[in-house]
């Protein structure tokens, strides 16, 4: 519980970021992924709207009509109980990974739409994105994730480009001590005080580094 209330505060100070991104949440099944994302959306927005493309695969019409943000939202809105609102409402984006065209388009919400609240989640996402050829949209979101590996609990930030600047694995860091830490961004790679610095396409190679 402790490890799921920091990513909720975690997702509290993304909410209230001026230059924000659609959040990218990665990890395994039945780790708390939807669990973390709807009690943040109960805790901090008016309204939280989720959308299932595994148990609702009806909704990936919505994302097939139009790369629009806005036309996307109206189809949307036609499978949601609450309103969707800007500042008011969190988009949930559960098992993204099942609608290519809603995992392209977080990029469109990104450049588009900046003022709305989304939050995606996929499981194995990474093999799908390999399976099925997937665009990542780089720079257009933000990836969040922590890793059990071995008896650590490995926080982890992605960043693009060359782009360090946030503050989310330092914060956790100052607050629970883990023993190692990774960034993956294109600087070069270099390791201090725990902290593993590894540039993105070696990202495979980190925790045979750790070892």
């Amino acid at each position: 519980m402790i490890i799921r209330r920091e990513i909720i505060n975690r997702f509290k100070r993304w909410k209230d970021a001026p230059q924000r991104k659609p959040i990218l949440l990665k990890g395994a099944r039945q780790i708390g992924k939807t669990w973390v994302m709807e009690a943040f959306g109960k805790e901090c927005f008016d309204y939280c709207a989720k959308f299932d493309f595994d148990r609702q695969p009806e909704v990936k019409s919505a994302f097939q009509v139009s790369k629009d943000p806005q036309r996307i939202l109206k189809e949307l809105a036609l499978y949601s109980e609450v309103p969707l609102l800007p500042g008011k409402t969190l988009l949930v984006f559960d098992e993204i990974q099942e609608c290519e065209e809603a995992f392209n388009s977080l990029k469109y919400f990104c450049e588009e739409a900046p003022d709305y609240h989304i939050i995606a989640a996929g499981s194995l996402l990474g093999v799908a994105v390999k399976r099925r050829r997937m665009s990542v949209p780089v720079g257009k979101v933000e990836l969040e994730f922590l890793v059990q590996w071995n008896d650590e609990i490995v926080p982890v930030e992605v960043k693009a480009e060359n782009c360090v600047s946030g503050r989310s694995i330092t914060v956790y860091n100052e607050k629970y001590h883990p023993k190692y830490r990774i960034r993956y961004s294109f600087l070069n790679l270099q390791f201090n005080c725990g902290m593993l610095s590894c540039p993105s396409p070696l990202a495979e190679w980190s925790w045979k580094w750790l070892e």
